[in-house]
């Protein structure tokens, strides 16, 4: 779902250059997702597979809470997805609101017992639903661009600088 490639099982804990450090302390975020952020600066990474050992002492520190703020963190940090699924979901509402209206139209024209108002009201409701999930679309595209603004990422990481 991001927007940058976050390699996969990447954890949390890792190592990482002084310079990596350094443009990821250069970021002001608030809701931290250290895996997208690291991806984002876009230095080379490379995972290195281990076998761990079962936990000797302990509980977990993350709870389910914990874990699901995570994943919230990730997905609208580093994601448009849902922004543009709602988009897509609006524009197939009202193609589909306006194709039920014609057969609504042919079936109140050829059938003369369809109850009184029922083509209307379906009609105007799955119309005016499409239409107002088309429109926080439109308006979460551009409160996405307005975030991506405010979150003051730099244009531009450089690695090392030549004197």
């Amino acid at each position: 779902m991001a927007s940058v490639e976050i390699p996969l099982d990447s954890g949390d804990f890792c190592l990482m250059k002084k310079v990596v450090v350094d443009n990821m302390l250069r970021m002001k975020e608030q809701s931290l997702f250290l895996r997208g952020i690291r991806s984002w600066v876009g230095f080379r990474q490379f995972g290195y597979e281990y076998e761990r050992d079962a936990r000797f002492g302990g509980e977990p520190k993350y709870t389910f809470k914990k874990l699901f703020q995570l994943a919230y963190n990730g997905i609208f940090s580093f994601s448009q997805l849902p922004v543009k699924l709602l988009t897509t979901l609006g524009f197939w509402v009202v193609i589909v609101a306006v194709l039920y209206s014609f057969y609504a139209l042919y079936v109140k024209i050829t059938t003369p017992d369809v109850p009184q108002g029922f083509t209307t009201l379906a009609i105007a409701i799955f119309l005016f639903g499409g239409i107002q999930l088309l429109a926080l679309g439109i308006i979460g595209e551009y409160v996405l661009r307005i975030y991506d603004e405010t979150r003051n990422r730099p244009a531009f990481i450089e690695e090392e600088v030549l004197e």
